[in-house]
């Protein structure tokens, strides 16, 4: 998304720099108000670079914050806050990205741990702005565990280890493919249930045996028996893992439907048809990534929409249960417009959904969990992982380098009972500046 992003704001500031003044609904107009570096506190307005241009320099050390709001009413309709560019001292490898806003009106606090002089480039429409930098760390200074390993599936067992860390000590162990996210999505709120740890081994079409690493990670935590349900068919995951696993001694249950969705409603049906459900896009994997602990906690199931078109499976599913709670996790352009009858729940981006979720399930947690929003396995093993007791809480969605998003800030700062965190994945999925921010 920040690369998106990026490409969107620096095809602006080509054209800037190329006309001198382009008109984008209003005015737009380069400044040239480049003075000497100011250390510690300052604030920028508008009014200073003539709405849109760059800020004079400034110099922080360490930690520092970037607070900012716009205002657009005086267009008369919604305008853009197209966005902050930090210019950063040459050789500076540290990708720092400001906010990206549309809207009447918005405000936020980002939070870096860069070191330099930089600069702002501002790109908006004729919309007034202000923008204070500072000194200043993350919003709470929260502890946060990292829980890793080298690589997707030796996360996954790293989190089972740190939930069942005794040798034995699950019940059961759900397997999904690492692979593809599809049936992986509803399985979360079946491995809290069932007691044990959402694993990942390669599907089908890149190995047709379980994978070492998942085979030991079984049978450490199940000890000589217990049962292994599988999610998919055997074009998901090969018929041979049934055959593994039973060797060793465990009872196999494969839960697979005839796609995606109509495997998250047998996964449903597994459960007992809790009263509860979660509906998510199926297209894409974040909006169900939220939706996991969320889930777990009110004891609900999770069921796939075909992007904002009812899947079949489900709406059949939901027509035989009317009487079931129904929330939509994500907007009217995911499952929010496949059910519009279902509670929405969501926010103006895959980090936005999440933390929306956090305050609409989870407003008074002392703990959250955080994973990258441009993968799935990751947040999908953390999200059991939160489910649980004793450390329940939401998983929130982060991008692999700062910025930390303002939504997820102004959750972390407005739940003020929150005392520490876990982030799922390594440093190559989110980096060690975000954990300092987080």
């Amino acid at each position: 998304m920040n690369h998106e992003r990026r490409s969107h704001r620096q095809w602006l500031r080509s054209a800037a720099a190329g006309l001198g003044s382009l008109a984008l609904g209003g005015a737009f107009v380069v400044g040239t108000n480049v003075g000497t570096a100011t250390a510690d506190a300052a604030t920028y307005t508008s009014v200073q670079v003539g709405t849109s241009g760059e800020t004079p320099q400034f110099s922080q050390a360490g930690n520092w914050t970037m607070a900012w709001s716009y205002d657009c009413s005086s267009l008369g309709v919604s305008g853009s806050f197209f966005g902050v560019d930090i210019n950063q001292p040459p050789g500076d490898s540290t990708v720092d990205i400001g906010p990206d806003e549309s809207g009447i009106s918005g405000a936020g606090t980002d939070y870096y741990t860069d070191t330099g002089t930089f600069g702002l480039s501002v790109l908006t429409d004729d919309c007034q702005w202000s923008i204070t930098v500072g000194n200043g760390s993350s919003p709470r200074g929260l502890p946060v565990q990292r829980i890793y390993g080298q690589d997707a599936i030796g996360t996954s067992i790293a989190v089972s280890q740190a939930e069942f860390s005794t040798s034995a000590s699950a019940h059961a162990v759900v397997l999904a493919r690492s692979d593809y996210f599809s049936d992986a999505l509803a399985g979360g709120p079946l491995a809290a249930s069932v007691g044990g740890p959402l694993l990942i081994t390669p599907g089908a079409s890149q190995s047709s045996t379980l994978d070492s690493r998942v085979s030991g990670e079984i049978q450490r935590v199940l000890g000589a028996k217990g049962t292994v349900y599988i999610l998919g068919g055997t074009l998901a995951l090969s018929s041979n893992i049934d055959s593994t696993l039973q060797s060793l001694g465990y009872n196999v249950v494969r839960i697979a439907g005839t796609d995606e969705y109509d495997t998250a409603v047998q996964i449903a049906k597994q459960l007992g048809d809790p009263s509860t459900i979660f509906e998510a896009t199926g297209l894409n994997f974040a909006d169900a990534l939220s939706a996991v602990p969320a889930a777990i906690l009110n004891h609900g199931a999770i069921l796939l929409t075909d992007g904002t078109t009812q899947a079949p499976q489900t709406a059949t599913y939901l027509a035989a249960h009317p009487a079931d709670t129904r929330f939509a996790i994500g907007g009217p352009l995911a499952a929010a417009g496949a059910d519009p009858s279902a509670t929405a729940v969501y926010g103006q981006d895959l980090y936005a959904t999440s933390a929306a979720v956090a305050s609409r399930f989870f407003a008074s947690a002392t703990t959250f969990g955080a994973a990258t929003g441009l993968n799935f396995p990751d947040a999908l093993s953390g999200g059991v992982f939160m489910g649980s007791s004793p450390h329940v809480g939401p998983v929130l969605l982060v991008d692999s380098s700062l910025p930390v998003p303002s939504s997820i800030t102004s959750y972390l700062t407005e739940d003020t009972a929150m005392s520490n965190g876990y982030l799922f994945g390594g440093p190559l999925a989110v980096g060690d500046d975000v954990m300092a921010a987080l």
